[in-house]
């Protein structure tokens, strides 16, 4: 192999904390000999004719040459190691936060061998591709199959659940159109489910759920404590001081849909006060002129982000922001040294704006706010009078890359690293929130939205003065 010239080798550590090539000199499989190849291969890497791993979309990565051999529901031992090599080995060289999974990721191999090579049955290998998905504490990183769903239970609730502080409280319904609302109120205190203590049940759930952080974690569990084999499950509670026990409806998740249920509500509104509100999972980029409108002369406009986006940060950061400048960096993937990612220009706003938007902009965020939603609030938070209330989000950011078991499962991983301008971490964190303010059981029952609450109070509060500043903005 010739030497390579347009090889770029001597790169600073700040672009090589994913890179980690310690095996090539492990003396217990490699001569001297055989290392001194590797690395030669190292530094004369090819630099063209990527086929396998190829340039993507906005800076992503393409795995799409990757064979998927269908129908492979188990298959034999080799395919199931190719399964977890491919799997460790895009991570290792492209997953653009692998130095921040909280685990060596060399460990995470040496786990899993076992599990894919020894894997019994069915449920044994898609259990194991569970459990390596789950090491990425990506809550992108997501992973079903019809086997997984059957092992949760294929019936499910359309109740929804949240947890406060140790208690699991219904909230309402995912999908109303097909519930019986009068088997579960808002408020009702779940203490056991099939007769199992819910403390208990969550304990085992959680080993079965993915995300960045604990919130996220907690946020997605609560999908399967309403799970079952069947049309009906026991479920004790507490109403007001009284406990009952009830079968509560379950149906076949496919006909459920919660996760496509058409929400309604109010894109934007007046509050009292001359406070305007926007709920951004509603707002669709050709009414963004109209909305800010309305509110050009109000003291205070909220956004809701807890909830996923259109794309409309551009357009908003146009009224809200008179800087010019970043307010983000963003890495991606050197495909001409696998395990490197390199800064590329953040995402700008621009142009200067003097007649931008003068009253306080308040920013609703928490475990709901994931990927775009989180990517929106970074850009909204460039505002010069701005404050970001709520509690930690999903700590998902970048686009998503997917990726291809044998057997043709799919799963995905961020595929950008995404900062602030100073550079803050994002991924597994979430945005930077100035004001915590977390809902509590009362005000659950109660039927009450404290963040909102709060962010209604800073609003009034002429004495309260956000952060006037370009924090999360570099000027230009």
């Amino acid at each position: 192999m010739p030497h390579c010239r347009s090889c770029v080798n001597n790169l600073p550590d700040s672009l090589k904390r994913n890179l980690d090539l310690r095996w090539m000199d492990d003396k217990e499989v490699f001569t001297d000999s055989l290392s001194n190849i590797l690395h030669y291969i190292q530094f004369n890497r090819v630099q063209h004719g990527y086929y396998y791993a190829r340039p993507g979309k906005t800076g992503n990565i393409d795995f799409s040459n990757d064979k998927e051999y269908p129908g492979m529901v188990f298959p034999d031992c080799p395919f199931r190691l190719l399964s977890l090599f491919r799997y460790w080995n895009i991570v290792s060289y492209f997953y653009p936060y692998k130095y921040a999974v909280g685990k060596d990721w060399n460990v995470v191999l040496d786990e899993m061998i076992p599990q894919f090579k020894d894997a019994p049955d069915t449920i044994a290998y898609h259990l194991g591709m569970f459990r390596l998905v789950r090491n990425l504490n990506d809550t992108h990183a997501n992973f079903g199959t019809d086997q997984l769903r059957a092992v949760n239970g294929k019936y499910r609730s359309p109740i929804s659940l949240k947890i406060i502080s140790d208690t699991v409280l219904v909230t309402g319904y995912y999908n109303y159109t097909i519930s019986d609302k009068r088997e579960l109120m808002a408020g009702d205190r779940i203490l056991k489910v099939a007769g199992k203590d819910i403390n208990q049940l969550i304990k085992e759930k959680l080993e079965l759920t993915t995300g960045s952080n604990d919130v996220v974690k907690l946020r997605n569990v609560v999908l399967l404590l309403l799970r079952g084999h069947s049309g009906n499950l026991e479920v004790t509670y507490e109403r007001k001081g009284t406990v009952s026990t009830r079968n509560i409806k379950l149906y076949p998740i496919n006909d459920l849909k919660i996760d496509t249920a058409i929400r309604t509500g109010d894109t934007y509104k007046m509050l009292d006060n001359n406070i305007g509100y926007i709920t951004l999972g509603y707002l669709k980029p050709d009414k963004v002129a109209e909305a800010m409108a309305k509110f050009v002369n109000t003291k205070a406009l909220i956004f809701d982000i807890r909830n996923y986006p259109y794309d409309v940060e551009n357009k908003l950061q146009a009224y809200l922001c008179p800087y010019s400048g970043r307010f983000g960096k963003v890495t991606v993937r050197d495909l001409a040294y696998p395990g490197v990612f390199v800064p590329i220009s953040g995402n700008k706003v621009s142009p200067k704006n003097e007649n931008y938007y003068k009253g306080k902009v308040i920013l609703l965020v928490n475990e709901e706010t994931q990927s775009h939603a989180e990517f929106t609030a970074m850009a909204l938070q460039t505002a010069p009078n701005v404050v970001t209330i709520g509690s930690q989000t999903a700590g998902a950011d970048g686009n998503v890359v997917k990726i291809v078991f044998p057997g043709g499962y799919s799963t995905y991983m961020s595929g950008l690293g995404i900062y602030y301008p100073d550079g803050r971490e994002t991924q597994r964190v979430g945005v930077a929130v100035d004001i915590v303010v977390k809902p509590t059981a009362k005000g659950i029952i109660d039927g009450q939205d404290e963040v909102l609450e709060k962010a209604v109070s800073i609003a009034n509060d002429i004495k309260y003065i956000a952060r006037r500043s370009s924090k999360g903005l570099h000027v230009e």
